[in-house]
């Protein structure tokens, strides 16, 4: 694909989001906002399920397979999470909020 049809894709794709985000802002139907706008609805489905695929292509191309092993230990019950070779212990009880907090570290490393 050649630089310009590249940018014109790209273009078009970034009117239609902002489409998408307008029309969700405005609360209305996606019939009432296309008449209104005098766009078809058929290209506004098509471009949100368009969108909607990239969006999910690019969040699985982010997954990073994480191990869960429950294990014993003198202290009590703990969590194994291992994920590109790091290796993280909760214990339990361990707050929620840390271990999202883990996982979105394992999950994009700096």
């Amino acid at each position: 694909m050649d630089t310009l049809t590249l940018a014109k894709n790209q273009y078009q794709a970034q009117q239609w989001a902002d489409y998408i985000q307008e029309r969700k802002a405005s609360g209305m139907t996606i019939d009432t906002w296309c008449e209104q706008k005098g766009l078809n609805p058929r290209s506004y489905y098509y471009w949100l399920r368009k969108l909607r695929q990239e969006v999910n292509q690019e969040y699985q191309q982010q997954i990073v397979p994480v191990t869960l092993t429950p294990s014993l230990c003198p202290k009590g019950k703990t969590v194994t999470l291992q994920a590109s070779g790091i290796s993280i212990y909760l214990e339990e009880g361990a707050c929620l909020a840390t271990a999202q907090a883990l996982v979105a570290a394992l999950l994009n490393p700096c």
